[in-house]
């Protein structure tokens, strides 16, 4: 099978693509450059670009299944910055980490999460040097790490953002501000309808990346 396309579909009347043929959802997939941003192959914005995608980062509420509310930070970046930038967030975990890998290559709507919570970070960080692409490019991958007090985690999730959740952001925010403007007010890619891209291809390079990774179930 090729690329799969996930979004409310062109026979949900609710959905931006509602109505559109194949070919013109295809070609809005292909658009991946607005402005100076530039999306990698895993993730589209709606049809009718509900939210324009910019750089930027930002405080965030994020509301847990308990109704309790925690703060956290968000990132957008460039294709062509998004990998170091991950790197480097990785820096202030220390050399003892945790992780989880996300694969929604099954279910969408139920991601299937493998730990591994005990690795070295230069462990780490070999491995996913040699799976950038996937992680990058695959829309039903995502990836979490923390350390191993865990006081500061470092998600990539699958829309391709950044997303912190630490006691002190101190640390992240001076790695942002390195790259990306701060933008209090910026509206994200997962505020509104998107469409994710993945393949079977991706999903068993998903399988042999997990094994490398030593994550289990």
């Amino acid at each position: 099978m090729g690329k799969s396309f996930f979004s409310n579909g062109n026979t949900d009347p609710e959905s931006s693509f509602y109505g559109i043929d194949d070919d013109a959802t295809k070609t809005h997939i292909a658009i991946k450059k607005y402005g100076d941003f530039i999306f990698t192959d895993a993730i589209s914005p709606s049809y009718d670009l509900r939210v324009i995608p910019e750089e930027g980062y930002c405080h965030s509420i994020h509301w847990l299944e308990n109704e309790y509310s925690i703060l956290t930070l968000v990132a957008a970046a460039s294709r062509e910055k998004m990998f170091q930038l991950f790197l480097d967030l990785l820096e202030p975990l220390g050399n003892k980490i945790g992780i989880a890998i996300h694969s929604s290559h099954i279910d969408h709507n139920h991601p299937k999460k493998y730990f591994n919570e005990d690795i070295e970070l230069y462990l780490l960080e070999s491995i996913v040097h040699e799976y950038m692409d996937l992680l990058l490019h695959d829309g039903n991958t995502g990836i979490f790490v923390w350390d191993r007090a865990e006081t500061k985690e470092v998600q990539w999730e699958e829309h391709k953002l950044f997303q912190i959740y630490a006691t002190n952001f101190g640390p992240f925010e001076e790695i942002f501000s390195r790259v990306l403007p701060l933008r209090e007010e910026m509206r994200l890619i997962c505020n509104a309808e998107d469409v994710h891209i993945s393949s079977d291809e991706q999903y068993n390079e998903f399988l042999i990346m997990k094994d490398r990774l030593g994550c289990i179930d």
